[in-house]
């Protein structure tokens, strides 16, 4: 956390590894969203807790099963990469309790 420039590295190499691109990252993040991104870490200081591994784990130390659901296109970040799509399942999966 004392450097603004490993926290980007950090983020961009996120992005780069989780998104669904076929060239250019840009192609689905921009650098506004990527320096957006970086700025909501690093002005709280949250950058190191958010990098502790964490993901399918109880407190406890007993596995949880999360949910996933996969699609052709997308990839982690599915708000962001497909917006149509997302916006789409999260009114489908509503949709019965309003």
């Amino acid at each position: 956390m004392d450097s603004p420039a490993a926290l980007c590295a950090w983020i961009v190499e996120k992005f780069w590894a989780w998104t669904d691109w076929d060239e250019h990252l840009d192609e689905v993040v921009g650098r506004d969203t990527l320096l957006d991104s970086v700025m909501l870490y690093w002005l709280p200081a949250t950058g190191a807790a958010s990098a502790t591994p964490v993901l399918g784990e109880h407190p406890a130390g007993e596995r949880v099963d999360l949910r996933a659901h996969e699609h052709d296109r997308g990839g982690h970040f599915p708000a962001l990469e497909q917006p149509a799509l997302f916006t789409a399942e999260v009114r489908a999966a509503f949709r019965p309790v309003r």
